[in-house]
This record gives structure tokens, sequence and C-alpha cells, in this order.
């Protein structure tokens, strides 16, 4: 989220065509999976939504995250806190799992 400094630097600085790698944060009992940039600094998280009806669904489909990149940055206004946000929308890439694992 934005609303933490480092996420919000992070997201200031990035560029259509940046490229991202996976992450994994842990929150107590649960991992988060996320984007991260190549050098470290996670600056998203995927939904819990995202995770169990799509992500998931792409594994067990016989697929493997290869890697991913920034598509398009986009604003969003938050009319409670009267401030705009910059959005990353990533295109995540894909490959068929090697049946060998």
């Amino acid at each position: 989220s934005q609303k933490y400094l480092r996420a919000k630097k992070i997201i200031q600085k990035l560029s259509s065509g940046a490229p991202l790698v996976k992450d994994e944060l842990q929150f107590g009992d649960n991992l988060a999976l996320g984007l991260a940039l190549p050098n470290g600094g996670n600056m998203l998280l995927f939904s819990k939504r995202f995770n169990e009806l799509k992500y998931t669904r792409i594994e067990k489909g016989g697929y493997e995250f290869q890697n991913a990149h920034v598509e398009y940055i986009v604003y969003w206004y938050d009319a409670e806190e009267e401030k705009e946000y910059r959005v990353v929308l990533p295109r995540l890439h894909f490959k068929v799992r090697d049946n060998a694992d």
C-alpha cells in the first residue's frame, strides 16, 4: 500500500516496462504473495481474492510463475483521504511447468 512510505517511494520511481519478480511476505501464520523489484523492495501484494480465484487456479492448471513487468501505472483518487495514489498494474508471465519436478 502506498500508505507505507517505502512502497510509495518504490512506486514513484517505476515506469511501464520495469521488470518485477515474485515476492513473498510473512504476516504471522500467513504468507502473502506479491511482486518486488529485482534488487529487492516489495511494491505490491496480491489480493486474497486474486490468489484464491486466479493465481492458484493457474498453478493447478500446470503453469508456474516466470516473471512480471509493469504494464500500466494509473492514478486512483481516495475521496476520504483526498489524496491521489499511483497504482501499478502488472503483467504476469507464466510458463508450462516442467513435469520433471
